[in-house]
């Protein structure tokens, strides 16, 4: 019992940790084991875990930035997802598209620029979607009622496969 009780509870023990890590508790800890095999597994599980924290700090710092930048920029900034859905807007897109009154994350953005009288928008993001202007097709957009014009720029975000991702306004 006593050498089962040996094995078991630092295996019970790195299999807890192992849930952790895998549930984004990138801090779980499993104590030493000693020198024996046990005690390589445990070095093993903790090298393990060193690199992947270390990128996901360095991907949760580089987002961090990133909307830090897009929160203070002058630039309206609306990202998409690829089911058409509004994913991130920044506080100068809602200023520019004059979409104070609504929350505009997670909603449909053609029915959102189409409420707030986007049409042409609507229509230069079809036409990047759809491959019938190149990505980064740009487009004067006048708001005779608001005495300005405003240049709007789509973007696709392809991944590395080359899978679409969604696409970018700004």
């Amino acid at each position: 019992l006593y050498l089962a009780r040996g094995i078991t509870e630092p295996i019970g023990r790195l299999a807890e940790a192992t849930r952790e890590v895998a549930e984004g508790n990138w801090e779980a800890e499993v104590p030493e084991a000693g020198g024996d095999e046990m005690g390589t597994l445990v070095r093993g599980f903790r090298s393990m875990t060193a690199q992947p924290k270390a990128g996901h700090d360095a991907l949760d710092e580089r987002a961090r930035y990133t909307e830090n930048i897009l929160r203070h920029v002058d630039a309206g900034v609306v990202s998409v997802d690829v089911d058409g859905l509004v994913a991130t807007v920044n506080p100068a897109a809602v200023s520019l598209l004059g979409l104070s009154d609504v929350d505009p994350s997670g909603r449909d953005v053609v029915s959102l620029l189409g409420e707030a009288g986007y049409d042409s928008v609507i229509a230069l993001l079809d036409d990047v979607r759809s491959g019938t202007l190149p990505s980064g097709s740009s487009r004067n957009v006048d708001r005779e009622e608001e005495g300005r014009t405003l240049l709007v720029t789509a973007t696709e975000l392809r991944r590395r496969s080359g899978e679409k991702a969604g696409s970018v306004l700004f």
